[in-house]
């Protein structure tokens, strides 16, 4: 990226960014990258306190209540045969249950 100066050396402000070889020249070339600092003269990583009391309980709390929806949302829902073939089963047994339930009530 270049950056064009439309001032003469004679008029430079006092605390000019180029440097005054640069305004000489009437252009300055600006750096976009950004910067990569070393390791040592980083400032340390900020660390995060672990949770205790309270704080502790709800995080726990909430992973296991996550694991159960997720547990409950994998068992899936059936397709309709699979609920068809549940109803028929299901129909079958209580009209069986019925049916002996009449019988018992027919003897006495």
């Amino acid at each position: 990226m270049t950056i064009t100066l439309n001032t003469t050396p004679t008029t430079a402000p006092a605390m000019s960014v180029a440097p005054h070889n640069l305004a000489n020249k009437g252009e300055a070339k600006a750096m976009t990258a950004t910067s990569v600092y070393k390791q040592s003269h980083a400032a340390p990583a900020a660390r995060r306190a672990r949770a205790h009391g309270i704080d502790r309980l709800v995080m726990r709390l909430s992973l296991v209540m996550m694991l159960w929806a997720r547990q409950r949302a994998d068992r899936g829902f059936i397709t309709r045969e699979q609920h068809t073939l549940r109803r028929e089963n299901t129909l079958v047994i209580e009209r069986e249950q019925r049916a002996a339930a009449l019988r018992i009530v027919r003897a006495f």
